[in-house]
């Protein structure tokens, strides 16, 4: 997904019409979200040719250091509030299971349009929160299924409720499976056989449901919070 140069100043110059921000006229920040990557990719390349206006309304060259900086703390302050999020979500009293991990990995995903970035962040989120809780032998799983929780969120276009159903369920099934299997196979609980893994999955279902509601929930949460933003961008 190719990023709004929008830096928050958003002001449409009389003499331009372009915006003071951003460079962008009425009708590219209007039409943003409907661009295909190629257009938008067009868009951007247009910007560096054309001019911001400064407190004395004259034409300045666009890009400046100040810009820049806006854009690149913008660029990276989505990531690091995602690993707050998921660290401190954590450390809040809350019933076994029910934590926004999966959702925050999905939506990675689907934001960042990128499998290694989206996969940093939850893992990295993990990480934080597992050095304050204590190392475990199933980590490995653990993490395993959030980078498949970051793959599925890639598949979704528009964040729309069929999709987030679609990568709830799919992602909390995954964790279901893979971090159960984890268990069984290097806990010391259960047998190792057909009949202990059977019993391994049989004496997890009770935490599943904690897991897909929460999935789902911190999800549309995480829809409402995007589309508020997206509309703030626009106003």
């Amino acid at each position: 997904m190719v990023d709004s140069p929008c830096i928050d100043i958003c002001t449409i110059n009389s003499k331009s019409e372009l915006c003071e921000g951003c460079g962008r006229s009425k009708e590219e920040i209007a039409n943003w979200l409907s661009y295909s990557d190629e257009k938008k990719k067009t868009v951007l390349n247009h910007l560096k040719t054309r001019n911001n206006i400064d407190s004395k309304q004259d034409y300045v060259i666009n890009n400046t250091l100040m810009n820049n900086l806006l854009l690149t703390f913008k660029k990276f302050s989505f990531p690091i509030i995602l690993i707050l999020i998921l660290t401190t979500a954590r450390l809040i009293p809350h019933p076994h299971n029910f934590t926004p991990i999966l959702a925050v990995g999905i939506f990675a995903g689907f934001y960042f349009k990128n499998f290694f970035l989206s996969s940093f962040v939850v893992i990295l989120s993990m990480f934080l929160g597992d050095i304050y809780f204590g190392f475990h032998n199933t980590m490995l799983f653990t993490y395993v299924a959030l980078m498949i929780a970051a793959g599925l969120g890639l598949l979704i276009k528009k964040f729309k409720i069929t999709e987030i159903l679609f990568s709830g369920l799919s992602s909390s099934v995954c964790f279901f499976v893979i971090t159960n299997f984890g268990v069984w196979l290097v806990s010391g609980i259960y047998e190792k056989n057909l009949v202990g893994l059977f019993e391994s999955y049989v004496m997890a279902i009770p935490f599943f449901h904690n897991t897909l509601i929460s999935t789902l929930i911190y999800l549309f949460v995480l829809k409402f919070l995007f589309n508020f933003s997206v509309k703030k961008q626009l106003a």
